[in-house]
């Protein structure tokens, strides 16, 4: 028998004993107070059972994995326990404001339509307090085929969406499977953004995101490839997979030559994407947000020298939507200027 009721709020739970107190506190503290509160141990080795089980509230639903299967497979394991209309995700070191449940349950029930939805944020631990940006559903997908966009501890999911099309977090992407939920839920209904803040997002040093950063580029890269394959049938070879991840991550070229090839790669997927009729896309943010991406990748590529210059110009240089040519010479001659290399063509 699953967890019944309208709302469930699932947190998966790893060795969390310096934030989970005030995590959980901000949980059951809420103005919306009808839900089940499932917690999931991973196999924690610290204080974090002990923290949990000093709380007597009867929302809360304890389980514990006996050993540790990894956070995105116990989120897994939760997602099946769960009958629920709605489950709201939560991880155990961030802050949900007093209104956020009552916000986003009256939001998902005057907005059928919507899958899946998230919230904007504070951030803490950070000195650049970004707190994300409102977006309409169409240009969400859109952004979802180059990033994630939308933070999985900020959602609200339709559950029964969910398990009318078989969806839950893919087993196969540990750390991007909120990701992969978000493209899969995609192909069959839409997500959205509340635009409010709702909660304070920790970053740190201890978090998913910060310790498998390169994995979790890799797994991202991989479901946005299936998805393109699957939509347009249009493949990429395993270099060109590896520049495609450069750009969408903004990753070090090896050669200023890696432009001509990646342009080429843009060029492929972008006519996949645009020629294929069941994705909706704004075809011309899809180009604005490729222009941004192309114009980080030059900047952090700057230490190449004046050849990353020439190779952006034969390539770019009037295309206007993407024009940098001055910005990108004076950030190639501070660099070379601190790197105290001799500057050459």
């Amino acid at each position: 028998m699953g967890i019944c009721g309208k709302v469930t709020v699932l947190m998966g739970v790893f060795n969390s004993e310096l934030f989970l107190k005030e995590a959980m506190d901000s949980i059951l503290n809420q103005t919306f107070k009808d839900f089940k509160f499932l917690i999931i141990n991973d196999g924690s080795t610290d204080r974090s059972e002990e923290i949990i089980m000093s709380y007597e509230d009867d929302r809360i639903i304890y389980a514990k994995n006996p050993e540790n299967i990894g956070i995105g497979r116990t989120v897994r394991k939760g997602m099946e326990m769960i009958q629920s209309k709605y489950v709201i995700r939560v991880d155990s070191d961030d802050i949900s404001y007093p209104d956020r449940f009552q916000e986003q349950v009256d939001y998902m029930d005057s907005h059928p339509e919507i899958a899946i939805a998230g919230t904007l944020f504070d951030v803490m631990g950070n000195p650049i307090n970004g707190s994300g940006h409102y977006e309409s559903s169409l240009k969400i997908r859109t952004r979802a085929l180059f990033e994630c966009p939308i933070i999985q501890p900020s959602i609200i999911i339709n559950n029964e969406f969910i398990k009318k099309y078989n969806l839950n977090y893919d087993k196969r992407f540990e750390v991007a499977g909120d990701f992969a939920l978000f493209l899969d839920t995609l192909k069959y209904g839409e997500l959205a953004i509340i635009p409010k803040k709702l909660m304070s997002y920790r970053r740190h040093k201890g978090q998913v995101t910060s310790k498998k950063y390169n994995l979790q580029d890799e797994f991202s890269t991989k479901k946005k490839l299936e998805l393109l394959e699957e939509l347009s049938g249009v493949t990429l070879s395993e270099e060109e997979r590896k520049l495609y991840m450069a750009f969408s991550f903004h990753r070090k070229l090896e050669d200023s030559d890696d432009i001509f090839a990646l342009k080429k790669i843009l060029k492929k997927v972008r006519q996949g994407y645009f020629d294929q009729k069941s994705y909706k896309l704004d075809k011309n943010y899809y180009k604005k947000i490729e222009y941004e991406k192309l114009k980080i990748l030059l900047i952090e590529n700057k230490t190449l020298g004046f050849p990353i210059l020439l190779s952006y110009f034969k390539c770019y240089a009037f295309n206007f939507r993407i024009f940098m040519g001055l910005g990108l010479f004076l950030r190639i001659v501070k660099s070379q200027i601190l790197s105290k290399s001799t500057l050459t063509f």
